[in-house]
Parts: C-alpha cells; sequence; structure tokens
C-alpha cells in the first residue's frame, strides 16, 4: 500500500517516525512525491493544490490547528475530502466525514523511531515536580498569544515550570 503525505511544514523529517528512517511501516510505503497511491493524507492544510490519484475514500486531511475563529478560513478545505480529522464541531459541517480524534503530530524531540525504541527504562530521566509547559515565544498567531498569556496566568509561586 502507497500512502502520500502532503504537509505545509519541512521540520522534522517524518519519516524518522518511522523504523530506519525509511519511510515504510510493516507494508505501508508512505512518499512525499506526486504519485499514484492508494490513500493521501494532508497534514495540517494544503498549501497549493494537489493532484493525486488515490482510491476511492482515500483523501484524507488531518488538521493540526485548533478549531478557532483564525482557522476558519481553512475550513473550505474540508469539502474535498473523504475524512476529516479535526477538533471543529461536526455539526457545522453536517455533509462532511469530521473525526473528531487527536491528529497527528510530528515529534519535535530530536530522537528517531529507533532511538525510541532502544531507550532502556533508566535512559529516560524522572518526571519532576511541576508543570510541563510546551509552546513557543512566537506571537503572530491569536492561538499563540492565547497559550503564552495562559502561561502567564499559571505563572504564579504555587506552580512550578
Amino acid at each position: 500500500m502507497k500512502v502520500r503525505i502532503v504537509k505545509d511544514w519541512t521540520e522534522p523529517d517524518i519519516f524518522r517516525q518511522t523504523p530506519g528512517n525509511s519511510g515504510a511501516w510493516d507494508n505501508i510505503e508512505f512518499t512525499l512525491g506526486n504519485t499514484f497511491c492508494d490513500y493521501v493524507v494532508v497534514l495540517n492544510v494544503p498549501d497549493r493544490d494537489i493532484y493525486t490519484y488515490s482510491r476511492r475514500g482515500g483523501r484524507w486531511l488531518m488538521s493540526q490547528e485548533p478549531p478557532h475563529e483564525a482557522y476558519r478560513w481553512q475550513t473550505p478545505s474540508y469539502a474535498r475530502f473523504d475524512r476529516v480529522y479535526t477538533f471543529w464541531d461536526p455539526s457545522e459541517f453536517p455533509d462532511r466525514r469530521i473525526i473528531n480524534e487527536q491528529t497527528a503530530l510530528p515529534w519535535h524531540i530530536n530522537k528517531s523511531y529507533d532511538q525510541l525504541k532502544a531507550l532502556e527504562p533508566s535512559d529516560i530521566p524522572s518526571k519532576k515536580d511541576g508543570i510541563s509547559w510546551i509552546t513557543s515565544n512566537l506571537n503572530k498567531r491569536h492561538w499563540s498569544r492565547t497559550q503564552t498569556g495562559l502561561h502567564g496566568i499559571y505563572a504564579v509561586p504555587e506552580f512550578s515550570f
């Protein structure tokens, strides 16, 4: 089976999430190329027109942005997909196959599948007391500003970040 991946980001290398960085998992071959495929999976939002052939029901979108008005511009593309994994309310798109599930996200931990699989329990540091907060210092999107603002609310002496 061949699965074409279309994504609007370049880092990290998504094939690091497969055994041997091969872009394959069991009998599934993943490709970034424009080729005939059984499935086409778009991660986040199409950043260009996509021309491809796939099996019926094989066009999937995994929206990686929150269901916030700042990203509503993405929702018209839902009409072109057989399945849409998103956090938008399915009742807003009654004619679409909306699936409210966690969408695929790339790993930002600078380790490959093989490196993670080879870890021994003793290689993994113990979780420290406190709150883990993963965000960035980007402030160009409304959602980023909201996350930064939430951090400011919770950054009080009672919590250790």
